[in-house]
């Protein structure tokens, strides 16, 4: 399947990064963050099935493109990754771009909804708790 990622076709490439997230192998995280500088909805896929395998590596890469992707939709996928996995390791870059008012609104709505959703899955240590509230209601009362 990881060949698959190379192939020259973006419907396969897709296809391919679809279901390796669905196997949750984490062998295939390397491969698919070389798919970020591809075709936008390979790149989006890639960043989905990531999000999908969890994990160390998992939250680590897509805090980096959280940090460091200007584009929109990259970075759409790699929040709502972010909120599903619900590691409390995410709240620092979410906080970082809910208050950037550089961003888009959109992407500062995503990183609101990442937010709650980590919150709200009750795992959160009681400073992580503070952290979101503090943050993520200051962002709705602006």
């Amino acid at each position: 399947m990881i060949g698959l990622l190379t192939d020259a076709s973006p419907r396969v490439r897709m296809a391919a990064a679809e279901a390796l997230g669905r196997t949750r192998d984490h062998r295939a995280i390397g491969p698919l963050l070389a798919l970020q500088t591809d075709d936008s909805r390979v790149a989006a896929a890639a960043l989905d099935a990531i999000g999908m395998i969890g994990g160390d590596r998992s939250i680590s890469a897509l805090i980096r493109v959280v940090n460091e992707s200007r584009d929109l939709t990259i970075s759409e996928h790699a929040i709502i990754a972010l909120g599903k996995i619900g590691d409390e390791r995410a709240l620092d870059p979410l906080i970082v771009r809910l208050h950037d008012r550089s961003d888009f609104f959109y992407a500062r709505k995503l990183a609101a909804r990442a937010l709650y959703a980590i919150y709200s899955r009750g795992s959160l240590s009681e400073r992580g708790v503070e952290k979101v509230m503090n943050h993520w209601h200051a962002w709705y009362l602006f």
